[in-house]
């Protein structure tokens, strides 16, 4: 039994021998070993994600690569070999700058599903000059390849119809594939949002995408038809900038979002890579123009402020025109963001100066504007100091100002009102002012004419009774004396007239004795014939402002004189019906009413004063005729005849 032991042992050694001697197998396999763990530590670096039953989509944070290389001509098969120089992405949107090299962007999938899955790479961007897709299995084979593609690639030579880049991955169960995608962008900032989805995911998100875009350039058109129509109608300048603004920013988000160059192929000349930064300036003047007029910064901001706006505009307008035909270049574009973020600074400051005076318009411009100046600002930071952007940003950025254009036209409605209600109210006023000055004319030559009536006329016509009294006793001839007698009752007749037409013109004692009380007097006065008139005072009597009662007085004046000359009545009556809130006069007669030719014609210039003086201490007058007679119905409510004399 030993002997065997010893020769299998022998054998053993022998072959051991020969083999470090001529065929050095450990050399060989410490090859292979290093190679394939090599390989394996590679792998191993790129976290794979994990596609599971139920996946729909996800935003590849954690699982993104980075490789940059400036080499244009650098295939996928030499990145391949490049593994080992791909560094994790930390942010969660990869925004890369003004940096126009070729940039990798690799990312692992691993299927855990029980079955294989159609995915969906979606790259959230269309601004680039090269862009590049593949799909590599886990023995580096190439199963996929999209070249050649760019921002000018129409959506019809895509391989799935929308307006950025989609390519589809269908992966195996226990499958790992490695996603490539290469894109370069020149002269500008190039951002590289990418996210994965199943394809029912997708679907489901073109639809919402589509939805939301078509509803926000929806709300931007009804906002700029209907400000354009009551631009027209009105010619409101603000309208004109408000129509302004919101077209150009829906020009910008159409254009960005590639709805007028995918769908609609629009190529306006000399703007090409410009159309968007054109649009975004044109946006930004409109927008200070309309700040400018909005808060109304003229009336109460410093001089300075508003010469530096209006300075701003200028400039503003100039580089639009330096935009549209100058190429497009990173100069042009780094421009763009400095003149965007001034824009939002002059704005800003317009406003907190308006929040600073009080003014409503600066408070409502605030919160119409907070959501679109922190994206704004967001993005012009990003641009200047690489500030970091978040998927947050990215699907915001597009959509807020949407809030900013409902708000401010809502704003802009009320403000429009407002001013028309101030308007009025001024113009109120004035027609106030304009009334007052005109009846206190009145009244003030009233006043002279019934002085000088007294005082003049009515002295000469004592002179001349007296004196005719003096003829009378020195005549000797009776005839002369009855001449004499005849004369002194038609004397005595224009005194009597005199004092009532004076009287009318300025009743004596008016403040004494009131409405009421100057209304008896002249009622009392007046003669029987052709026209019987009657006087009726009713309730508590309660004393109006003078100036309120003067006025009222004339109405019931110029009414009675109105029945004297023109209704050929028999009778008529004057009431004052003191109620609990308002007084109420009541001028009525049984004459003519709507059988007079006058009734069908325009009020007269009596009843026109009437009405204005009726206005003026904030009554209302109604007429109401019939075949038997007219009634004169004149409210005047206390409270408003008070407020209308503090005026």
């Amino acid at each position: 039994m030993k002997k065997p032991k010893s020769y299998f042992r022998a054998i053993n050694v022998l072959t051991v021998w020969f083999a470090l001697i001529f065929l050095n197998p450990g050399r060989l396999t410490a090859q292979r070993m290093e190679e394939t763990g090599e390989k394996a530590l590679h792998k191993d670096k790129f976290l794979p994600l994990k596609i599971r039953k139920g996946f729909t989509q996800s935003n590849l944070f954690g699982h993104l690569y980075l490789f940059s290389t400036p080499d244009s001509a650098m295939s996928v098969e030499a990145i391949l070999k490049h593994d080992q120089d791909f560094q994790l992405v930390d942010r969660e949107l990869l925004s890369l700058g003004m940096d126009d090299r070729y940039h990798w962007i690799r990312f692992d999938v691993m299927n855990e599903g029980p079955g294989p899955q159609l995915l969906v790479s979606n790259l959230h961007y269309k601004e680039f000059s090269d862009l590049a897709f593949y799909v590599v299995d886990q023995h580096d084979q190439i199963r996929f390849r999209q070249e050649k593609f760019s921002r000018k690639t129409h959506i019809s030579e895509k391989p799935l119809l929308t307006r950025y880049f989609a390519f589809p991955v269908e992966i195996q169960p226990c499958q790992r594939l490695s996603i490539y995608w290469r894109g370069q962008r020149q002269h500008s900032v190039l951002s590289m949002p990418l996210k994965l989805y199943s394809k029912a995911g997708f679907t489901e998100y073109l639809f919402t995408a589509d939805f939301l875009l078509y509803f926000s350039l929806g709300i931007v058109a009804v906002a700029f038809i209907l400000t354009s129509i009551l631009y027209l109608v009105t010619r409101h300048a603000l309208l004109l900038f408000y129509a302004g603004y919101t077209s150009f920013y829906g020009l910008a988000i159409a254009n960005l979002e590639g709805f007028l160059t995918q769908y609609f192929s629009l190529n306006i000349p000399f703007l090409d890579e410009n159309t968007s930064i054109v649009f975004i300036s044109i946006a930004g003047f409109f927008m200070v123009v309309f700040s400018i007029n909005f808060l109304q910064i003229e009336s109460y901001a410093p001089v300075l402020l508003f010469k530096i706006a209006k300075i701003f505009t200028y400039i503003s307008f100039i580089f639009i025109f330096y935009f549209w035909l100058s190429p497009f270049s990173g100069t042009n574009a780094s421009l763009s963001s400095l003149l965007s973020l001034m824009t939002l600074i002059l704005v800003a400051i317009m406003i907190l100066y308006g929040i600073f005076r009080r003014k409503y318009e600066a408070f409502l411009y605030l919160l119409a504007i907070a959501p679109f100046f922190v994206i704004a600002l967001w993005f012009a930071t990003s641009v200047l100091f690489h500030y970091p952007r978040t998927w947050l940003f990215f699907e915001a950025s597009h959509y807020s100002s949407l809030i900013e254009i409902i708000i401010l036209g809502a704003g802009i409605g009320y403000k429009l009102l407002k001013d028309r209600d101030e308007y009025l109210l001024q113009l109120n006023r004035m027609q106030k002012n304009f009334t007052s000055s005109i009846l206190q004319t009145q009244d003030m030559e009233r006043q002279r004419i019934a002085a000088d009536l007294h005082d003049d006329l009515g002295g000469t016509l004592a002179t001349i009774k007296r004196s005719i009294t003096d003829l009378m006793a020195e005549s000797a001839t009776p005839g002369t004396r009855r001449k004499f007698e005849n004369l002194e009752p038609l004397i005595q007749k224009s005194s009597d007239d005199l004092r009532r037409i004076s009287h009318n013109l300025m009743p004596p004692e008016f403040e004494r004795i009131g409405l009421s009380g100057s209304l008896s007097q002249l009622i009392a006065a007046l003669p029987a014939v052709p026209t019987k008139f009657e006087y009726l005072c009713s309730g508590n009597e309660q004393r109006l402002p003078k100036d309120v009662e003067l006025n009222a007085y004339r109405i019931v004046s110029e009414l009675i004189q109105n029945i004297l000359k023109h209704a050929q009545a028999r009778r008529a009556a004057i009431q004052l019906l003191y109620f609990g809130g308002f007084l109420r006069i009541l001028v009525e007669d049984d004459g003519l009413g709507n059988n007079t030719q006058s009734n069908t014609q325009s009020p007269g210039l009596g009843l026109k004063n009437c009405l204005l003086r009726a206005d003026y201490i904030g009554a209302t007058l109604t007429r109401e005729t019939s075949a038997g007679g007219s009634l004169i119905i004149l409210d005047i409510p206390y409270h408003l005849a008070k407020d209308e004399t503090d005026i």
